[in-house]
């Protein structure tokens, strides 16, 4: 018995050392690619952020910090985000780094550990699988793609990944567990993950409605005292959040829910198409899908496949729904990446172990158990080949700053001492970086998250998220002081071009209608305002224009820190 023991201590330290040395390569990667995509050095001077959409959060969570409230801008209650958790976490932030520059590094620190984190728990929840298992499945969300670069660029993906793969752990087909064993904890874990994300409560629904499930016991019985009482507690969290939304917003839901599926702004031909691009166009997405399938077929024959079914038919049509997103990287389906792991890990385990015992296998298709096992295990190991080639070159293709980045946050630093009016609004197309680098400025969000009028409206053709905007609203109502464009213009285009381009462009068609719109073309179109360091022009991607009586036409950096470094 005591040598037995021994084997199994062993076995273990062994198991526990292999991870230990799978985290140090994985979270140097995490590190290295934060390091070459949120910093940027501008003569001796750091700069640190992080993705466009987080900058809309960052804003926010400065103001609160500076005491003006959980706003935009002063004064105005709309909320333009959809993570209250995780834009409470940036004012925290906000507080331990008072340098504005760089207060972003507590975001990326805090996705570090979360990351290190969620590689722990999938190795733990796939241990019973085995230490060879129990690494793949760790090693392939500590470096999937998707994961790796929506933490990088400081999103809440991470913690909400995290909070869904606790959730649902005790309906994980693993053999050897008793399917439901913990469910009592999944509805507050779940309320958590809508609380980090709105949409989370879709987790909270299907988990609550799972747990009692499993769970529904005689009156008296303890598990259903602890359902109950997580239930209660994961449903307090829920209205918590709703009560506060409604009694500091004026509305229940956040105003990019009005901006993202009211007035016509949903698409499911859009979403599918995100859906296919998840499940076919990304290729180091294909062994995970292979596998979760045989994975959901193989654990159907146990009769254990039905809640994870409900929870990935039910997630992918809420994104079909909601028309995907505008951005490439399967932002949306990060959150059940690492379920989706751990249901491709059972599936190979449960085959390896029915062709042990010469049963199982995969009947409909005619084919015994070591076959079906030969079968899972080979159709795998032939698609990670390209699919590792595919991820690494995308972790090369994306190893530094956005571009379009770096020119907003110019902007802001240019206008955060341009020494304008304060009290006139500057229209931004992109409502993060430049006004969170410019935290002086009142601005004017044209497409609509930060503004309810424009969010209520009603939606054009264009990419999910960014379907909606009234230029008659935000340039002959709001009458901003300056500009600022999503990009440059060809100035040898000719208008007509451009307006034919506002019905064709199915992805940006605001740009080319900002550059033709009769106010636009009157009052500001040639004023373009130069940004200028000792007479020596800085050229950026987002143009600024000011208003015809705005007299300014040029700003000088005055710094030397504002010099890009070469």
């Amino acid at each position: 018995m005591t040598g037995t023991n021994s084997v199994k201590r062993c076995s273990t330290l062994t198991a526990w050392a292999l991870l230990l040395a799978l985290l140090a390569a994985t979270q140097g990667i995490f590190v290295i690619e934060l390091q070459a995509r949120c910093t940027w050095s501008l003569a001796g001077r750091s700069f640190v952020f992080l993705f466009e959409d987080a900058m809309v959060s960052m804003r926010y969570a400065y103001q609160l910090a500076h005491g003006q409230g959980l706003v935009w801008n002063p004064g105005e209650y709309v909320q333009g985000f959809t993570n209250l958790g995780w834009t409470l976490l940036m004012a925290l932030g906000q507080l331990v780094d008072k340098s504005h520059e760089t207060a972003a590094w507590f975001v990326l620190f805090a996705n570090f550990l979360l990351h290190g984190a969620l590689t722990v728990l999938v190795f733990r929840l796939a241990r019973p699988l085995g230490v060879a298992l129990a690494l793949i499945a760790a090693a392939v969300v500590s470096t999937h793609s998707a994961l790796l670069f929506w933490g990088t660029q400081g999103m809440e993906t991470t913690l909400a990944a995290f909070l869904v793969t606790a959730a649902f752990a005790p309906w994980l087909p693993i053999q050897g567990k008793r399917l439901g064993a913990g469910a009592e904890h999944a509805p507050w874990i779940a309320a958590l993950a809508f609380v980090v994300r709105s949409d989370g409560i879709l987790f909270f629904a299907i988990a609550t409605f799972l747990a009692w499930r499993e769970r529904w016991r005689p009156q008296g019985d303890p598990g259903r005292r602890r359902l109950l009482a997580g239930s209660a507690l994961g449903l307090a969290l829920v209205a918590g959040v709703l009560l506060f939304q409604k009694t500091y917003y004026g509305d229940f839901f956040p105003n990019t829910y009005r901006l993202k599926v009211s007035g016509g702004a949903t698409n499911v031909w859009s979403g599918l198409d995100y859906l296919r691009e998840f499940t076919v166009g990304q290729l180091w997405n294909a062994p995970l899908v292979v596998g979760t399938l045989l994975g959901l077929v193989l654990a159907r024959k146990e009769r254990q496949s039905a809640p994870l079914t409900l929870l990935v038919l039910a997630w992918f049509g809420y994104v079909v729904w909601i028309g995907g997103d505008a951005f490439f990287g399967s932002r949306f389906f990060v959150p059940i990446v690492p379920l989706l792991v751990l249901v491709s890990v059972a599936g190979v385990g449960q085959a390896l172990a029915g062709a042990r015992a010469g049963r199982g296998g995969l009947p409909m298709l005619g084919l015994a158990p070591r076959l079906s096992a030969w079968l899972v295990v080979g159709v795998l190991a032939v698609l990670m080949v390209p699919c590792a080639r595919a991820s690494w070159n995308l972790h090369f293709e994306y190893n530094k700053p956005i571009q379009s980045h770096l020119s907003s946050l110019l902007v802001g630093l240019a206008i955060e001492q341009s020494g304008l009016p304060k009290q006139e609004a500057i229209a931004v197309l992109a409502a993060g970086m430049t006004p969170y680098f410019a935290p002086s400025y009142r601005f004017h969000d044209m497409l609509g998250k930060c503004d309810r009028f424009i969010a209520s409206g009603a939606a054009h053709p264009g990419a999910p998220g960014h379907r909606k905007w009234n230029l008659r609203h935000s340039l002959d109502v709001v009458k901003p002081q300056l500009v600022v464009t999503a990009g440059p213009y060809d100035l040898n285009r000719s208008d007509a071009s451009y307006q034919a381009a506002v019905a064709t462009d199915q992805l940006t068609p605001f740009v080319p209608a900002l550059w033709v719109d009769p106010t636009f073309r009157t009052r500001y179109r040639d004023n373009r305002v130069f940004l200028f360091f000792r007479n020596v022009p800085v050229e950026t991607g987002n143009w600024v224009f000011a208003r015809d009586d705005v007299h300014v036409r040029r700003i000088d950096l005055a710094a030397p820190n504002y010099l890009p470094s070469p």
